[in-house]
């Protein structure tokens, strides 16, 4: 069943900017000042990486870096595990977490999977690549966006990148694609927690100009797991989909939709899962035959940070496990 998260008081507007005005770069750094660090990123994602060694047949590499020291905080390098040896003869996998930084599961749930099932995964014939926290600044503000109030979910444009992120991220895959066989799959795993309706939409209409009467509905945050397929594309998403929810559901529970058959807007194409364009995210750019993002509710008093972690984790060995049958 679907439950709201608390909705924004619409009489208490976002603290920054003018109602109805897109905020210009006062107003971006007056925003920025209210952010504050809440955990480390070096701490609790570069330190496991690096820990992993040369009997894991698991290589980290360092895809580039995002200087942010200018905006009082740090110069993050990139960090990618993939699969050695790596085969051209071989179709790829990629697995994208912290897209958004502060979806917490999304970089646990990857480095999970990194340091227990990549080796078993590739095993049986594909080169698999993950980048587990693709925005470590967001990371470690447990925050949506860069530090120049950009969402990367949205900029996943490979002729246009809209941010340092994506532009980085899309290198390093289609680097590896290029020394694949093909791009077979791309699972890229998100959250959607209660700070969705509470903070971030706010945010986002305060930075944009916008005003509540724009958004017709504040939609109800969905408790459980579900996903979303692109359908922009000639893709096989609906076994594939239904797949990766059967096993999922072993871990954790799916999400419902509402009386409308409708999960945050868009109506359901199966049981936990959602069919709709991905303009921009991480996943839709690629030209990976099977692509997905997932999203769980860490939120929900059905469920733990670990089961959540473990939902990611094994989404993304059902979908393997699938795209290689099929």
């Amino acid at each position: 069943m679907s439950v709201p998260a608390a909705s924004p008081n619409r009489h208490v507007r976002f603290p920054v900017g003018i109602p109805g005005t897109p905020w210009g770069a006062v107003e971006r750094a007056q925003w920025l000042t209210l952010q504050r660090k809440h955990r480390d990123y070096f701490t609790e994602v570069v330190s496991p990486l690096m820990r992993l060694g040369p009997a894991s047949h698991v290589d980290i590499l360092c895809y580039g870096q995002l200087e942010y020291r200018e905006f009082g905080s740090a110069r993050f390098p990139l960090f990618a595990a993939k699969s050695v040896p790596w085969k051209a003869e071989l179709p790829m996998v990629a697995v994208t977490g912290g897209v958004h930084g502060y979806e917490t599961s999304g970089i646990h749930g990857a480095l999970l999977f990194i340091q227990h099932f990549l080796v078993e995964e590739a095993a049986k014939g594909v080169n698999v690549l993950v980048l587990p926290c693709v925005s470590p600044w967001g990371y470690e503000m447990t925050h949506r966006w860069t530090p120049k109030a950009v969402d990367p979910n949205r900029q996943f444009n490979p002729a246009n990148p809209g941010c340092d992120e994506a532009a980085l991220a899309m290198r390093c895959i289609e680097d590896h694609r290029l020394a694949s066989a093909a791009l077979l799959l791309h699972i890229d795993l998100h959250e959607t927690t209660d700070t969705d309706n509470s903070v971030f939409t706010p945010s986002k209409f305060a930075r944009d100009g916008l005003t509540e009467d724009k958004y017709d509905k504040w939609y109800p945050i969905p408790d459980g797991f579900y996903v979303f397929g692109d359908n922009s594309r000639e893709r096989p998403q609906d076994e594939f989909s239904q797949h990766i929810i059967a096993a999922v559901e072993k871990v954790t529970h799916i999400a419902e939709a509402d009386a409308d058959g409708c999960i945050v807007g868009e109506r359901i194409a199966h049981r936990g899962v959602l069919l709709a364009p991905g303009a921009g995210t991480a996943d839709a750019h690629s030209t990976a035959r099977y692509v997905t993002t997932t999203e769980v509710y860490p939120d929900s008093p059905q469920t733990t940070p670990e089961q959540c972690n473990r939902a990611q984790a094994t989404a993304v060995r059902a979908a393997i496990q699938y795209v290689l049958c099929h």
